[in-house]
């Protein structure tokens, strides 16, 4: 895959009749191509971000569901279409090493390195900053949305709040980046 444009036609056609997820996907693609706008002088590494975005959900498609685990499934697909950069960012995107952990995947996952900085950090920043339907939300407004929409003993929020050191740390360096860059302009 070699432009946002390719990534994003694959997941308007994997994800077609799931609107709700669609929405979703739109506004944390659009939000990542703000950020590789503003942050990456490398448009290349921007251009990474922009295609993990729009890819980070496709493991919702019913074709690919195969773990149950949208992480998983997403990177497992990218895998075998010879994307292995970005299956380890979908992989491990948001809480995604958590939420596995929590789903005894640690094996599964462990095929799909984790690649910190600050593409993984956009990445998971432009993910949860928007919810369900594409709306703009602060991390925590995110995690209660969440928890409200599966119930607080499901593995997914509970994997967000496992996660949430790292995701606060995420937001963090994102947010100071982009109030740098606002402030030098």
């Amino acid at each position: 895959m070699d432009t946002p444009r390719e990534a994003m036609i694959l997941a308007k056609e994997l994800l077609d009749g799931l609107d709700r997820r669609w929405s979703h996907v739109m506004r944390v693609a659009a939000r990542a191509e703000e950020l590789a706008a503003t942050l990456f002088e490398d448009i290349s590494q921007g251009e990474v971000l922009v295609m993990a975005a729009w890819l980070h959900d496709i493991g919702y498609a019913g074709t690919l569901a195969k773990t149950g685990f949208h992480h998983l499934d997403g990177a497992n697909y990218l895998e075998e279409i010879g994307e292995h950069r970005l299956a380890c960012l979908v992989a491990h995107h948001s809480s995604g090493t958590q939420e596995g952990h929590l789903r005894g995947l640690d094996q599964e996952m462990s095929r799909f390195p984790v690649e910190p900085g600050l593409i993984s950090d956009c990445l998971t920043y432009c993910d949860l900053s928007n919810g369900p339907d594409g709306q703009p939300m602060e991390l925590t407004q995110r995690i209660d949305e969440v928890e409200r929409r599966y119930g607080k003993d499901d593995v997914v929020p509970q994997g967000l709040r496992l996660a949430y050191p790292q995701l606060a740390k995420s937001f963090t360096h994102v947010e100071l980046l982009c109030s740098q860059v606002g402030s030098s302009e």
